[in-house]
């Protein structure tokens, strides 16, 4: 089950390269990354991105997120440096989008439009 849950993860990053575009390496070999998720629920998302971000060889890794199950929050600690979560739930029923006043998923083309509107004004 858990190489089902990563081959498709895998499948997922894969098609999100493609249409946003990659990290590129020497941008993150030795400086302080910050991976930054909405909130852990299980935590195969972030930990894959942990790991790809990680063999960039970078000077330190954080994982930063509003709130996580305490389960994904003790594994982020093996992913990454530091951990920033403010909030561990320990509840048996657990969803991100029960802490948000509002809660929507991103189309692909606003993500577009955000990624593109902050290369205008930050640059690379």
């Amino acid at each position: 089950m858990i190489n089902r849950i990563a081959a498709r993860i895998m499948e997922e990053v894969k098609h999100r390269t493609q249409i946003y575009g990659a990290i590129e390496l020497k941008k993150i070999r030795d400086s302080d990354a910050i991976v930054v998720d909405d909130g852990v629920a299980t935590g195969y998302s972030l930990f894959t991105a942990l790991k790809y971000i990680r063999n960039m060889k970078p000077k330190s890794l954080t994982a930063a997120v509003p709130v996580s199950t305490k389960e994904a929050h003790e594994r982020l600690k093996l992913y990454a440096d530091n951990v920033i979560c403010p909030l561990v739930d320990e509840s048996y029923f657990f969803a991100v989008a029960n802490y948000y006043k509002e809660w929507y998923d991103l189309t692909e083309e606003e993500i577009k439009r955000i990624l593109t509107d902050y290369q205008e004004k930050y640059g690379d």
